[in-house]
């Protein structure tokens, strides 16, 4: 399973909703971090449940062609 992308997502989507929150409450940011970075915990740690011995899982590579004319993409290893 490929977890790296919804982590750096899960991460990046959470930034925005703080970013957002901010106009409603001055502690919603706080909250709205604070609630991600607990998904990512969470998520971080049921990985590593699941992986038994070396973990393999996380040494995966993702590349995907952006703009290929010039020999530009998103590669996470």
């Amino acid at each position: 399973m490929v977890i790296l992308l919804p982590l750096v997502y899960i991460l990046f989507l959470g930034g925005f909703a703080a970013w957002f929150s901010e106009r409603w409450s001055p502690i919603a940011p706080r909250w709205i971090a604070v609630i991600t970075l607990a998904i990512e915990a969470l998520l971080t740690i049921a990985q590593c449940l699941q992986v038994k011995g070396f973990p393999s899982a996380w040494f995966t590579d993702v590349y995907f062609p952006w703009i290929p004319q010039f020999g530009i993409g998103f590669h996470l290893a």
